[in-house]
């Protein structure tokens, strides 16, 4: 019986990983901006200060610039000159960090040993949105800051 069960239980999960490889792909991505995200608060709060809100709008605009930077790879690596109209509006100040590389701790200690990019990562912001791109060899990342009035 339990051979049975464990049968039919594979079956169902290979054919739910067919039907659904997006979905898959989709939720290792959102686990990896899970992970740049607690990093940035956990360093947040060595220092004392307040955890950013992910804001789903801010994550978008992330999302859309990682894609777009890890299709002109390997030149691809550049701030959006565009950040300041494709953010929702209301904001008073925005920071953005950009990075290739091969893991979130790799990327996470290069962004604290730039002051930089420190200072967006511990700046007076109160939202971000992060967006990854890219598989274990190469991750693209970009961590947009933002203080909304």
């Amino acid at each position: 019986m339990r051979s049975v069960l464990r049968l039919l239980l594979a079956v169902v999960v290979i054919g739910a990983l067919q039907s659904s490889s997006v979905g898959v792909a989709t939720a290792a991505r959102v686990s990896v901006e899970e992970q740049f995200a607690s990093a940035v608060n956990g360093e947040r709060a060595k220092y004392g200060l307040a955890p950013l809100t992910v804001n789903l709008q801010l994550q978008s605009v992330a999302s859309d610039w990682t894609d777009s930077m890890a299709t002109r790879c390997p030149t691809g690596l550049a701030h959006n000159p565009s950040l300041e109209t494709d953010v929702p509006a209301g904001w008073r100040s925005l920071g953005e960090n950009v990075a290739c590389g091969g893991s979130v701790k790799e990327l996470t200690n290069a962004f604290l040993e730039s002051p930089l990019h420190r200072a967006n990562i511990l700046g007076d912001f109160d939202s971000m949105g992060i967006g990854v791109t890219g598989d274990r060899a190469s991750l693209w990342v970009t961590q947009i800051f933002a203080a909304y009035f």
